[in-house]
Formats: C-alpha cells, sequence, structure tokens
C-alpha cells in the first residue's frame, strides 16, 4: 500500500524529481562498480542488494535511534522520538520494490533497477520513520532522500517536521 501511494502522490514524484540527478549520479557509480567488480557478469544498469546495504550501513541510514527534536520555543520539554531502520527491514524492502520498475533490464533477485531503488529508498523512510506519527508520507520520503545523500540527519528531519520555525510577527 505504501509504494502504491508513493506512485500515486505528486509530492512524493516531485520530490524524485527534484533529487533525481544526484540519485541517478550515486546509482550509476554503484552500478558501474559492480559491474567491473564481476568483469561484465552484470549489467551496468542494475544495483546488487549487497552494494545496496552496504551502502545504507556506510551512510549511517540504517540506524536505532531515539531522538530528542529541538522544540521551536526555547525551554520546552519534548519526548524523544524513536526511529528504527534495520538489515533486515531494508533487505525486506529491496525485495518488495522488485519489479516495481519499468527500466527494461530484467533483474534477478539479488539486483534492481534505478525505479525499483527510488521506491526502495522510500519504503524505507516509511519504515524508519514510521514511529513518528506525525510525519506524512512525503515527509517520511524526503527524510529518506536528505538521509541517504547525507544533507540532513534524523534530528534534523524530525525537528523540522515536527516544530517548523515560528514566524515572527511583523508590525508593518
Amino acid at each position: 500500500q505504501v509504494l502504491e501511494d508513493f506512485k500515486a502522490d505528486a509530492a512524493a514524484q516531485a520530490q524524485v524529481r527534484a533529487r533525481d540527478a544526484a540519485l541517478r549520479a550515486w546509482f550509476a557509480a554503484q552500478c558501474a562498480k559492480a559491474a567491473d567488480g564481476e568483469r561484465g557478469k552484470k549489467s551496468r544498469s542494475l544495483l546488487p542488494m549487497d552494494n545496496f546495504l552496504k551502502e545504507l550501513d556506510r551512510l549511517k541510514v540504517l540506524r536505532d535511534a531515539d531522538i530528542s527534536p529541538t522544540p521551536a520555543v526555547s525551554g520546552t520539554v519534548l519526548p524523544s522520538v524513536h526511529t528504527n531502520l534495520s538489515f533486515l527491514d531494508a533487505k525486506g524492502a529491496f525485495a518488495c520494490c522488485q519489479g516495481v520498475g519499468g527500466d527494461g533490464d530484467i533483474a534477478d533477485d539479488l539486483t534492481m533497477s534505478y525505479d525499483e531503488f527510488v521506491a526502495c529508498l522510500a519504503l524505507c523512510g516509511h519504515i524508519k520513520y514510521e514511529e513518528v506519527e506525525e510525519m506524512s508520507l512525503l515527509q517520511r520520503v524526503e527524510a529518506a532522500f536528505a538521509n541517504f545523500l547525507q544533507e540532513k540527519d534524523e534530528h534534523a528531519v524530525i525537528t523540522e517536521c515536527l516544530f517548523p520555525p515560528i514566524e515572527r510577527f511583523d508590525a508593518a
């Protein structure tokens, strides 16, 4: 259901388009690295599961953390929020997302195309931020891309979603 909602959500697809260049560059580099390591056995347009999972770990996206968001008003004490994306969760998301792409390459059971990769990242974001009930699907997708591309960590993402900056009163 989450994948269907993601594909149907125009704002989520706009988020994909906004980060398309960075995601495609990362994807192409990982596919080329995997293909070179296998000496042409793998397609240069398919990402192996092992590479994907190793990179999620290296980028510290796979993480179990209790985050204390920074409130918009200083002095406010807030409860911490739990986020979690395990190796097993990411592996399950990888398996769920196979077959959602339409890049033309035939994937085996251990690789994925670019479209499948993007859907997998979105699903990982949903899983990771699932316990933060105040976050919408769009915010979870944005958070996953921001974490993956190292733009923001979990603390920054949750703070931004739960406590957006307060607009100052303008007397003019």
